[in-house]
């Protein structure tokens, strides 16, 4: 269910099947159905759309309107996930009020909250998070708190694996891939330093430069990143590993990497003591037998230059980079096997 008017959702659905845009509770043939409460514009169709005060109280005015049907039923088959939303539309407070009256016991409105929304510090969330939470709890949600946008995005795709027997969260998930290298970790250095190598010998060409460094990180489970493995050196110990913030505000493009789940480029400071120009990094994801998988590393390679002069470029290195990304995405899924 949706308040936008627009289809994107639809479109994004259609990646991974077929989607029903509706201004009524009705199901369809469709894969997936998107419900936009609020009614939808379209290139091909205008429905319905709430824009006036008078469309709000005509909807308030409505006790048996279809989105109060809607939410009701939602309401007595589970959960009701809300993300994206400031929960300031009236008809809406009033139509999850009516539904969570008459829910069964459990049955709650969970609404996401992700730091990265209020553009705090973690620090400062860390301060107003409590009196944030008795807000939405207060309004009759339970409040989730979370870091980043794809953190919410996460918790969507692990609705359905929640009650399986083995399910683990993805900071479980997480800790057992650290933990698991951690223990193979004499075994592990000088393999991963030798692939990663190889891979750098692979990017030299596909970027066309002399010189590159490059380094594998993994996550922690705590909200940290580490660089486990290095194309040039070995660690002595887990203890050796640098570990730092992840996140969408991280001072490290690693970190940042990890929490947007999506490539970064970072000009590095020329009046600093860094080797390398720019850094270039793509997250890994990492499968878990029967749940979904988890971007839970990131492959870094710092470059001579420019991210503007490379990114210019990006045909010549791009799928090579992504090749080997997924390389690593396999291999650190047998780990876990």
């Amino acid at each position: 269910m949706t308040l936008n008017f627009d289809t994107l959702l639809e479109d994004a659905i259609s990646i991974e099947g077929t989607a029903d845009g509706r201004v009524d509770e009705e199901r369809s043939a469709a894969a997936y159905v998107v419900h936009h409460l609020h009614g939808m514009a379209s290139p091909s169709r205008s429905r319905s759309v709430v824009l006036t005060l008078s469309d709000y109280n005509e909807l308030l005015g409505d006790q048996d309107c279809w989105q109060q049907r809607l939410l009701s039923q939602s309401a007595q088959d589970g959960a009701i996930v809300i993300a994206g939303t400031s929960y300031r539309d009236p008809d809406v407070r009033r139509w999850l009020h009516v539904a969570l009256a008459g829910a069964p016991d459990g049955n709650a409105a969970l609404v996401l909250l992700a730091r990265q929304a209020f553009g705090v510090t973690r620090e400062g969330f860390d301060e107003i998070k409590g009196a944030l939470a008795s807000q939405w709890r207060a309004a009759g949600l339970q409040p989730i708190i979370l870091e980043d946008f794809t953190d919410a995005a996460q918790i969507i795709r692990e609705l359905r694996h929640l009650h399986l027997p083995h399910y683990r969260s993805p900071q479980e998930r997480a800790s057992e891939l650290w933990d698991a290298h951690s223990a193979r970790f004499n075994e592990l250095q000088p393999q991963y330093a030798e692939l990663l190598n190889a891979d750098a010998r692979v990017l030299r060409d596909a970027f066309d430069v002399d010189q590159l460094g490059v380094s594998l990180w993994l996550a922690d489970g705590a909200g940290n990143v580490g660089r486990y493995a290095s194309q040039d050196r070995t660690y002595r110990s887990a203890d050796d590993i640098r570990r730092v913030p992840s996140g969408h505000d991280s001072a490290w493009v690693a970190g940042r990497t990890l929490g947007a789940e999506s490539i970064e480029f970072q000009n590095l400071d020329p009046a600093g003591t860094n080797r390398w120009g720019t850094v270039f990094a793509v997250p890994i994801s990492v499968s878990f037998v029967g749940l979904p998988d988890i971007a839970t590393a990131v492959l870094s390679v710092g470059l001579p230059g420019s991210a503007e002069g490379f990114s210019e470029f990006k045909a010549m290195w791009f799928e090579q980079a992504l090749d080997i990304a997924n390389a690593w995405s396999e291999r650190l899924s047998e780990t876990i096997a």
